[in-house]
């Protein structure tokens, strides 16, 4: 953290030492349980000026070149109220007593508006008798300073795997469960390569001699039946390894879905009332409920869906090439420029829906608005224009929606056309292979490689119907009331 300070900030990353030691000679009784920098002087020039709060006062510490800091302490309960004004470039905040006289005052950068409003809210909970928990001082103010660079980063394209690093952290705590469903959805990946080749070899050694007239019935019935017994007990493990997964990834999700909800609902318990007057309700609301149950599809499908189509398309790429490298290469080439296709529709995608979630949000704030202050609308008689404003934004949602929809309809259909074609592009070079020209080509082979092409698109096929099913769901659809 002291690193990210000295490389984003110009501030000190915590509390001078010489400040602390000024403190505990002044207030030998009293304790620091937060701090905040307030960076403009009352002349509006740059400062060094520190807000403590105490267990029983609340300080001011004036840093001044050459000179001793300057020291302003008030007691706690002499604070009847506290105003905080907010500018366009620099904030005030003042502690009032029961006259509303000024008993400390103190001017500040929007970069330092969070940490004193931890101040400020710590003091007016524990006034209305509620009980605070915090934590260390050091730690409280340095992450309210750089949280909102933190924020920024996020935002910005190069840096939008930090959202999924961030996501990866909630992990943590269940890392034993999370080891146990990824290793049963690598045993039912390697488990489902297996009656492809088995059934290679059924068609070579049982099936294609038989019908040649080289042996008998009796000579091949128990190998047949070894090779069905072989395949039957394959796809019996493969789902019983689903079944495992599906079952722990999913409790793994509602758990880290229900700590994300417990920790964003307590941070807008902190928040001050400026942010709720800047913020529309149904944007909140949103935000704590169905943006937070969306996280439970990322755990319990998102993570090891990719993991699993990564592994799953580079273990077929090679037996693929090694049951015959000259179909396996027809296969395998077009692969790289599908993936890159499908990664910049994403980030299309992407895009729209930041789009129409937002005119979603702006849609549910009419109802979260109108619904509970229904009796203000009949009694002033805006039904009309209430109509007509969710009419407006019902409209925006719509014609958002809409080009979500002419964008995958569009790319999908193209993309499974080239899959199509490179699966033709098989059947052209194997079937002069089958019928005696050129290098030779084992039926048994061929069924197998057919069999392993299917299992090798899945995972597009996969994206394709996730992609539908996102659509058509209601996952960005949660009303926000």
């Amino acid at each position: 953290m002291k690193l990210f300070f000295e490389k984003y900030t110009d501030q000190p990353s915590l509390l001078p030492n010489h400040l602390r030691s000024l403190m505990k000679e002044r207030q030998q009784d009293d304790s620091i349980l937060l701090y905040a920098l307030a960076d403009v002087d009352s002349s509006l020039r740059s400062a060094r000026d520190w807000i403590v709060l105490g267990s029983h006062w609340v300080t001011l510490l004036s840093e001044r070149e050459k000179s001793t800091p300057l020291v302003h302490s008030i007691r706690r309960d002499r604070i009847c109220r506290i105003d905080e004004e907010n500018g366009l470039s620099l904030n005030r905040m003042q502690f009032l007593d029961a006259d509303l006289n000024p008993l400390l005052s103190c001017r500040y950068s929007h970069r330092q508006k969070r940490s004193l409003s931890q101040i400020r809210f710590v003091i007016e909970a524990e006034k209305g008798g509620r009980k605070v928990g915090l934590p260390h001082a050091d730690e409280a103010y340095q992450k309210a300073v750089v949280h909102s660079i933190q924020e920024a980063q996020a935002l910005v394209v190069k840096q939008r795997h930090t959202v999924i690093w961030r996501l990866m952290a909630y992990f943590k705590p269940y890392t034993p469960q999370l080891l146990f469903g990824m290793f049963a959805a690598v045993l039912m990946t390697t488990v489902n390569l297996v009656p492809s080749w088995v059934a290679g070899h059924l068609v070579d050694e049982v099936i294609r001699p038989f019908q040649d007239g080289k042996t008998t019935w009796e000579a091949v019935q128990s190998s047949a039946w070894f090779f069905v017994g072989v395949i039957g007990l394959a796809y019996l493990f493969q789902e019983f390894f689903y079944w495992i997964r599906l079952r722990t990834m999913s409790i793994i999700g509602e758990k880290i879905a229900t700590d994300l909800r417990n920790e964003v609902y307590s941070h807008v318990q902190g928040l001050s009332l400026n942010f709720f007057n800047r913020k529309q309700t149904g944007s909140i609301i949103s935000r704590v409920s169905s943006d937070t149950d969306r996280i439970w599809d990322f755990v319990a499908f998102g993570v090891v869906e990719v993991s699993m189509a990564l592994v799953l398309l580079l273990g077929l790429s090679a037996v693929l090439i090694s049951l015959d490298w000259r179909l396996g290469l027809v296969m395998t080439v077009p692969i790289p420029f599908m993936l890159y296709a499908i990664f910049r529709h994403g980030e299309k995608m992407h895009d729209l829906f930041l789009k129409v979630w937002r005119k979603w949000s702006n849609l549910t704030d009419v109802l979260s608005d109108t619904i509970p202050g229904i009796r203000v609308v009949k009694a002033f008689r805006q039904e009309d224009y209430e109509r007509k404003r969710f009419r407006i934004r019902n409209d925006e949602f719509f014609d958002e929606a809409k080009r979500i929809h002419l964008t995958w309809t569009r790319f999908w259909p193209l993309l499974m056309l080239s899959v199509n074609v490179a699966i033709m592009g098989v059947w052209i070079f194997a079937l002069p292979r089958l019928l005696g020209q050129g290098p030779s080509l084992t039926a048994g082979t061929f069924v197998s490689f057919l069999l392993y092409v299917a299992k090798f698109y899945q995972p597009i096929e996969g994206d394709r119907t996730g992609s539908q099913d996102a659509q058509s769901s209601d996952e960005f659809r949660t009303p926000g009331f």
